[in-house]
C-alpha cells in the first residue's frame, strides 16, 4: 500500500457535532443526564474514566502524531468496562504506510 499522510487541525470538542457518532456523557447535575444510557455488551458494568495529556502523545514539530487507531466494541470516549484490555483492537498507522499529524493550538487549551 502506498504511504498516505494527512494533516488535520484540532478543533475544540463539540458534543452536537459528535452526535452522528454517538452521545457524550454529561455530569449528573446536567438536566440531560439519563437521556442516554450505556450498554455493556459483556455485562461488566464498571467504569474507568481515563484521559491523556498532550505530553503523552508523540510530537512532530508543531503537531501531535497519531500513531494508531483503536476499534472497541465495548467502550468508547474513554468510558470502559472491567475487561477493556480484551477489547483493544488496534491498527498501527506506520504498518500500513499512513500517518496523521494533528495541528494543535496550544493557546486554546487543546
Amino acid at each position: 500500500m502506498a504511504g498516505t499522510a494527512r494533516t488535520i487541525k484540532a478543533e475544540k470538542f463539540d458534543a452536537e457535532k459528535w452526535s452522528p457518532y454517538g452521545w457524550v456523557p454529561v455530569p449528573d447535575t446536567d438536566t440531560r443526564d439519563g437521556e442516554s444510557t450505556l450498554f455493556f455488551e459483556w455485562g461488566d458494568a464498571h467504569l474507568n474514566l481515563i484521559g491523556h495529556d498532550a505530553d503523552e502523545v508523540p510530537h512532530s514539530g508543531a503537531s501531535l502524531t497519531c500513531e494508531m487507531l483503536f476499534r472497541h466494541r465495548t467502550h468508547t470516549l474513554n468510558v470502559q468496562g472491567r475487561r477493556y484490555a480484551q477489547d483493544n483492537d488496534c491498527c498501527r498507522l506506520d504498518a500500513v504506510g499512513a500517518s496523521v499529524q494533528v495541528l494543535a493550538d496550544r493557546s486554546a487549551g487543546h
